[in-house]
């Protein structure tokens, strides 16, 4: 029997944060394949009653921090044959293909294990008519990526 909880995180209906943090008690070992969620069960007070019986819910549960992430927005990462790619803006303004190895993702961005480092920046937007060396125009996004940071490994 475990003797420590994974912290969790109640996430309402309407997209609202439940106010009391929580621990999770019991996780089932299936996932359900056509759903891709797991049953479990988190204990918190409920002081006013809030969560109701019976009531679908999103845990948020954080099982680990992963810090220096590099973290970079999904619609920059293509699926390939061989894996997945991104095109990188090198220093002189032209694209560069590169392989990468990703993990999972994280809110709406992947988590890159190898194939970008820190600062560099991706395209974003024309993917489709990129070819190695083309110039390519650089415009700030609202967060700019590859960003870094402490990327908690989540189960949602």
């Amino acid at each position: 029997m475990r003797q420590e909880r994974d912290p969790a995180r109640v996430v309402l209906p309407d997209g609202s944060i439940f106010p009391n943090p929580g621990a999770i008690d019991f996780a089932d070992a299936q996932v359900n394949k056509d759903t891709g969620t797991i049953s479990l069960r988190a204990v918190m007070p409920n002081g006013e009653p809030k969560l109701l019986p019976g009531m679908f819910v999103r845990v948020e549960v954080t099982i680990g921090e992963r810090p220096d992430t590099i973290l970079v927005p999904q619609k920059a990462v293509v699926k390939v044959p061989t894996g997945y790619v991104a095109w990188v803006v090198r220093p002189d303004g032209t694209a560069e293909r590169r392989d990468l190895v990703v993990g999972e993702w994280y809110g709406d961005e992947w988590i890159v294990e190898k194939g970008l480092a820190a600062g560099e920046a991706v395209v974003v937007a024309g993917i489709q008519n990129l070819q190695p060396g083309i110039a390519v125009r650089a415009a700030p996004a609202s967060a700019a990526p590859p960003a870094t940071g402490a990327a908690p490994a989540s189960q949602g």
